[in-house]
């Protein structure tokens, strides 16, 4: 790819991480640039002085070496060999416009203007005391000079006075800064080149990253983001593939609840058929038939000289039947639970399970057993008794079954169990009993552990706040 394309590429709203690699170069660049430009203000704050000191310096220097070369030919009263020292002095030094040379009593011996001496030249800065030597900086049509005072054997034989121009220091100064913005170019370039391929070696996943991230949302579980290093987004790309498993077995687990929900919802709809045929068939068989029985059986007293033993069967007879409807209505709701409340009711239920299957069982209440408990409370952990021991009944084949019941605390706990034959609670439930129990006391916020195994003995443990 051209560095054209590439750049373009980078830079073209519609990629992938257009947002952290332009603004990270654009950073980089902004950075080299600022570096750059206090860099650049920081060269002509300070070189111009230091150059101006160097060539106050340099101006003080050739004053001097033109103050020892004069001073013989100035002793013997010799112009014109001072005058050639003053032109070679302006012809070895190109920063040098003009130096002239003044004889103890002020008088002009010699100097280098071609077109006249200048007078003012000599009023336009103060002299410097008696026996010293100085640097002042005068202003003229060319720009500021560096005009120098040197002594000739110290004074008595007069002064040198140099001026240098700066013009030369400021083409040098005007140079400097033309490669320092050259240079400060050239390091925006680098930094633009060199920063881009980092930032695309760091963020080269990020558009995998996102591309994963799009799949996930459209609700493809199965994408996975490459780790590469371990770096950060080496542990982000792990967090996000941990992510993504977790919502895949969170799936299943929601798809397997929901799935074992319906199954419950349509099995429940069935039980409630087969229960209302069950009761229909047993209404019809027993209660309907006893009291066919019982008007055959009076139309008999009526008819024939049997009566007495007849009015006896009919009232045996007549309790059965009354003990059929009186199951039956304990089954559907037992009106104990209303009355007396959950511990009376669990007994007696425990007591007719037990009868009916011919195994023996025991109740247990530990606490108050006078506190009644609210009433959607009552009603399930009555039903999750129910359901607890028809499963006893259906599959353990035990031949004795436990109950106890805890009311201290906040939490009731209902303990129901078995010595029968186990099962593997880690096992797949294919019926609805347990499910059942498990939403059941997802309703009134409780939870439920199963200990069991296949060589014999279960044991139902339920918890619920007390509400």
């Amino acid at each position: 790819m051209s560095g054209r394309r590439w750049l373009a590429a980078a830079l073209r709203p519609d990629t992938y991480g257009f947002g952290i690699r332009a603004k990270l170069i654009t950073l980089l660049l902004a950075l080299t640039a600022a570096l750059g430009l206090v860099s650049i203000l920081h060269l002509r704050v300070t070189l111009p002085q230091v150059l101006g000191e160097e060539l106050d310096k340099r101006a003080l220097s050739v004053a001097r070496d033109v103050a020892l070369r004069v001073t013989d030919p100035l002793l013997t009263a010799n112009p014109l060999e001072v005058r050639e020292i003053l032109a070679d002095t302006q012809a070895t030094n190109p920063d040098v416009r003009y130096a002239f040379v003044l004889d103890s009593r002020g008088a002009l011996v010699a100097h280098t203007f071609t077109g006249g001496f200048p007078r003012d030249l000599l009023t336009q800065r103060p002299l410097p005391p008696p026996g010293e030597e100085d640097v002042r900086w005068l202003r003229s049509e060319e720009g500021v000079i560096h005009d120098a005072v040197a002594l000739i054997v110290d004074g008595l034989a007069g002064q040198v006075r140099v001026g240098l121009s700066q013009q030369h220091l400021m083409a040098t100064l005007r140079a400097v800064e033309r490669g320092q913005i050259l240079t400060l170019v050239l390091a925006c370039l680098l930094a633009v080149l060199v920063g881009y391929l980092v930032i695309w070696t760091v963020t080269a996943r990020v558009p995998q990253l996102v591309r994963a991230t799009q799949a996930v949302g459209r609700g493809d579980l199965t994408v996975r983001v490459a780790p590469g290093p371990t770096d950060e987004f080496g542990r982000l790309a792990e967090a996000f593939n941990q992510m993504v498993r977790d919502l895949a077995r969170a799936r299943e687990v929601v798809a397997q609840k929901e799935a074992a929900r319906r199954a419950l919802l349509q099995k429940v709809l069935s039980a409630q058929e087969e229960e209302r045929g069950r009761i229909s068939r047993e209404l019809h068989d027993e209660v309907g038939q006893a009291l066919t029985g019982l008007i055959v059986g009076l139309r008999l007293l009526e008819e024939g000289e049997e009566g007495r033993g007849q009015a006896a069967y009919l009232r045996n007879l007549a309790a059965e039947t009354l003990e059929s409807v009186r199951r039956l209505s304990r089954d559907l709701r037992p009106a104990v639970l209303d009355d007396m409340g959950l511990v009376a009711a669990l007994r007696r239920y425990a007591d007719d399970f037990a009868r009916r299957h011919g195994i023996s069982g025991s109740v247990q209440v530990v606490g108050d057993e006078s506190a009644r408990l609210p009433a959607p409370l009552e009603t399930t952990l009555y039903r999750v008794t129910q359901e607890a021991l028809t499963n006893v009944a259906r599959h353990s084949q035990a031949r004795h079954f436990g109950i106890v019941l805890d009311l201290r605390g906040a939490q009731v706990q209902l303990v129901i169990e078995d010595d029968g034959r186990g099962f593997d609670p880690s096992a797949p439930r294919v019926g609805v009993g347990l499910t059942g129990i498990a939403e059941r006391l997802a309703l009134v916020n409780g939870r439920m552990t199963i200990e069991s195994s296949p060589s014999g003995g279960t044991a139902l443990f339920v918890s619920v706040p007390r509400g």
